[in-house]
């Protein structure tokens, strides 16, 4: 019993991970385009 607790446990840790990743990627790849925006709107 104890085993599965762990084996649960570490696969929510792996999923969180995974979530957190693509997370990170997101709020990256949206302020390049809010940065993109901007600069197209300011004329540089």
């Amino acid at each position: 019993m104890r085993e599965q607790i762990v084996i649960t446990l570490f696969v929510v840790w792996l999923e969180l991970l995974q979530i957190e990743r693509s997370f990170t990627f997101l709020r990256y790849h949206s302020l390049q385009l809010v940065t993109d925006f901007v600069d197209c709107t300011t004329g540089r």
